[in-house]
């Protein structure tokens, strides 16, 4: 029999408006939620909560940090990946329709600088959290754009 639970994380948690988060497990156990502010400005970041107990709770919002100190940009639309490598890649919108991969080595304490994934001069809009990784390595990401 599956057991569903209702787990809710309060807005006093999250002050701002996470915009298409995505969750996946760490090796530690934990979950890790990563999530866009999604407001539309150059100011906004991608912010982390983690859960110890299988998403029951949710720890205060965090920054995720580039491997230099900096705090990661984004608009919205996260999309997190285990790599083949053991790896956590990052798919994100940090512009209006510019897609950008992130890399973490260290179960994502820290990131990569962005690498653009879609090709200069053009608009591409990921669907919600669903990016693999194919049994060759090759990550798929579906993306929508505007003619």
């Amino acid at each position: 029999m599956t057991e569903f639970v209702n787990t809710v994380i309060h807005h006093d948690k999250i002050p701002l408006s996470p915009s298409y988060g995505s969750v996946v497990p760490l090796n530690n156990g934990r979950l890790v939620w990563v999530w866009g502010e999604g407001r539309g400005r150059p100011e906004d970041r991608v912010h982390a909560n983690y859960s110890d107990d299988q998403g029951q709770t949710w720890s205060d919002p965090e920054p995720l940090l580039l491997q230099g100190g900096e705090t990661m940009p984004c608009l919205f639309g996260t999309h997190l990946l285990r790599l083949p490598s053991g790896d956590l890649g990052l798919v994100q919108m940090i512009s209006s329709g510019q897609q950008t991969f992130h890399r973490s080595r260290d179960e994502g304490k820290t990131w990569s600088e962005g690498v653009q994934i879609n090709p200069s001069g053009t608009t591409a809009f990921a669907a919600h959290d669903v990016c693999i990784v194919l049994k060759s390595g090759r990550i798929l990401v579906p993306v929508f754009s505007h003619i």
